[in-house]
């Protein structure tokens, strides 16, 4: 068994034993066999085997073959065996991604009462040597029997652990109460065996509204470095050691890196903040992530919770979780329970256009998805697995093609930065404002700020850079943004960027970072007012903001600028903009920007604007997906004329820069292949 991932024109692959697979798979807690074979009939060939026992978070039991682990290298090998036979039954040609709990069982904690429960205190657990060294066997002896007794069959190994199986601290008001394994992995981390885990007042304290002063939070920045190293160390060590134990020959992979699928402040209690290290791994191949749950709604966008084109960049591959509940199981009490998080679909139209919608925004991506029937029953309906069997040929021929990215828009977060935010501050950048950039009519791109250093960032098709959270940009990323702006690129920069330095606050050094001249606004709202005119279309102002207070607040002072939007309260200018000969420099005091202002400043920018409406669009050269939420008429534009067909019926349109019109029903995706000038 050989197994790699390839990054091949614009697309992800998975080879396997020298044969090419698009990145589409089928997972469950609770898988079928009719369900399996199904997926089998319709042409699915990658699968994943999930042996645990440990109850999940309802309260049930993941697996339902039974606990496999059972004491320092001990196993039932029939629980394993039950599922990989179900696999090998129903999909006889098959290849397995090996999904494994590395979390401690009862019988572990037993013999180590110095440990925590790794999945409600993961960060209590995940640095001590007797628990990784046992997990570590357990993954290992797992592998070689699955190896014995089913050759040539695992592809792939899913390291799972922490809170869901999410490598992320669950209980944390716990896991802040330090237990002594805790406080040693922290004296060695640190080099200090003296040091002492601060108490929550000094861990939480922030020195000027939601944001620390380095020189007065040293404590606390170390504790929270180390709190998301551990993790991450973690996730490394693990995959070093499959990789070693199999001579490189599978892939390894795992659920991490949630950045824009929260507030910033709970990437930072969430473990997920050292995510560069993960992405520069060799040894990690794969990071997987659940659709976003707060815009699955139809009346939402769908959304990604990752950096997606920071993994790409880095080679990795990315799985799509697409596991939202489905109307075959409404009445499923499973199902039920899960609603908090998942949205309830009424019938099979609005989730077929839901299944469209949520695939297509990673096929715009080149990257992969799979389709999880958590606890059984989800697709169960034969029009459903036809639409899904559909979803798996589109993409294929996809990536058959090849695709080249499209986005001229450059959203980028920067996560040192992330650490200098009040942990309990609510500080709501970047979730919700990814849901406005998916509603400006043109394609975007979600990068870390590193990789403005690497020499494969695509410089010449970004256009628009926004910074949401560069507070304190270390030098080479400091340099790199006054490279940018050098280079005539046009850049918008939100709520307080360059404010914080090594020995303070600063407002010299926002002005070094972005060209803009400030005070400080204590008298503003946070909530920014913007008249229709040439940045607004329509008759009706908006006001948009953080949803809570985020001070501090700042204004620009220059005179050479125009002012956008005024703050509410202080009438102060929050958004302004500075045209250049190429295009613009921007800065906005809050986050939330609506889509229609993002729209005009990409526009400003020179970006081309594919649609005028705020329905949800996904697009690269060779494809697009619009999905529109009330029915009519949606006209869609094309940078040079090509020929759009539908992937999921007959119609075949002409397109280009004048666009063309495009009729929907209600609750409607349309996914359309394009071919022309770009395909020569």
């Amino acid at each position: 068994m050989k197994a790699r991932i390839i990054q091949h024109q614009g697309c992800a692959w998975i080879e396997i034993n020298g044969q090419l697979f698009e990145p589409v798979s089928f997972r469950s807690f609770r898988p079928a066999s009719e369900t399996v074979h199904r997926f089998d009939m319709a042409g699915f060939s990658l699968y994943s085997v999930f042996p645990s026992g440990i109850l999940c978070s309802l309260k049930v039991p993941y697996s339902q073959f039974g606990e496999v682990w059972t004491g320092d290298r001990q196993y039932d090998w029939s629980a394993l065996k039950a599922q990989a036979d179900l696999f090998l039954e129903q999909a006889p040609d098959s290849y397995w991604s090996l999904m494994l709990q590395l979390d401690t069982r009862d019988w572990f904690l037993e013999n180590h009462p110095e440990l925590a429960d790794s999945f409600q205190q993961l960060v209590q657990a995940v640095a001590s040597p007797v628990w990784r060294q046992a997990a570590a066997a357990m993954v290992c002896d797992l592998l070689d029997y699955l190896d014995e007794q089913f050759p040539n069959k695992v592809f792939g190994v899913y390291l799972m652990a922490g809170g869901t199986t999410e490598w992320y601290t669950r209980d944390i008001p716990a896991a802040l109460r330090p237990c002594p394994a805790q406080t040693d992995a922290y004296r060695a981390w640190s080099g200090d065996p003296l040091a002492e885990i601060p108490p929550p007042d000094v861990l939480h304290q922030t020195h000027d509204g939601v944001l620390r002063d380095p020189a007065h939070s040293r404590q606390a920045l170390v504790y929270w470095r180390f709190y998301n190293e551990a993790v991450s160390d973690a996730i490394c060590w693990f995959a070093r050691q499959i990789k070693e134990h199999t001579g490189g020959t599978r892939l390894v992979g795992a659920f991490y890196g949630y950045i824009t699928g929260m507030d910033l402040p709970h990437v930072v209690l969430s473990n997920y903040n050292d995510l560069l290290r993960v992405l520069e791994d060799k040894n990690i191949d794969a990071l997987f992530c659940p659709a976003s749950y707060r815009f699955r709604k139809l009346a939402s966008t769908s959304g990604l919770r990752v950096p997606l084109d920071s993994f790409s960049l880095r080679g990795k591959l990315y799985f799509h979780e697409v596991d939202n509940t489905t109307w075959r199981v409404n009445d499923n009490p499973l199902a039920q329970a899960l609603q908090k998080s998942h949205t309830r679909l009424k019938d099979r139209s609005e989730t077929e256009n839901y299944f469209k919608r949520e695939v297509a925004q990673v096929l715009a991506k080149g990257q992969g998805y799979w389709w999880f029937d958590m606890f059984g029953g989800w697709y169960d309906d034969p029009a459903l697995m036809e639409t899904i069997r559909q979803l798996r040929l589109l993409t294929g021929s996809l990536w058959r093609r090849g695709m080249e990215m499209a986005a001229e828009v450059g959203f980028f977060i920067d996560m040192p930065s992330n650490y200098l935010l009040g942990t309990q501050s609510g500080y709501d950048m970047t979730e919700y404002q990814t849901e406005q950039l998916n509603r400006m009519g043109l394609p975007w791109d979600c990068y870390l700020t590193e990789d403005l250093l690497l020499d494969t960032f695509p410089r010449e098709r970004i256009r628009l850079y926004i910074f949401a959270n560069l507070f304190k940009p270390d030098a080479r990323v400091l340099s790199a943004v006054q490279a940018l702006r050098e280079a005539g690129k046009s850049v918008l920069f939100l709520h307080a960027p360059g404010y914080v330095t090594d020995t303070g606050f600063s407002l010299e050094s926002m002005t070094d970072l972005t060209g803009f001249h400030f005070r400080r606004d204590d008298t503003g709202s946070g909530q920014v007012f913007v008249s229709p005119g040439p940045w607004l279309d329509g008759t009706v102002p908006v006001t948009f903001g953080f949803c809570r207070p985020c001070p501090p607040l700042f204004a620009v002072t220059d005179q050479d600028v125009t002012a956008v939007g005024l703050d509410c309260a202080s009438q102060l200018p929050a958004l302004v903009v500075r045209r250049h000969e190429h295009g613009l420099s921007a800065f906005c005091s809050v986050g939330r920007l609506p889509a229609d202002l993002l729209r005009a400043l990409a526009r400003q920018a020179g970006v081309f604007v594919y649609s005028d409406r705020s329905d949800p669009l996904y697009l690269n050269r060779q494809m697009v997906a619009l999905y529109a939420h009330k029915a009519g008429i949606r006209r869609l534009r094309w940078p040079f004329p090509a020929r759009l067909e539908d992937a999921f019926g007959k119609e075949s349109l002409e397109i280009g820069p004048d666009g063309a019109d495009i009729a929907f029903s209600d609750q409607e995706t349309r996914i359309f292949t394009v071919s022309g000038p770009s395909m020569v």
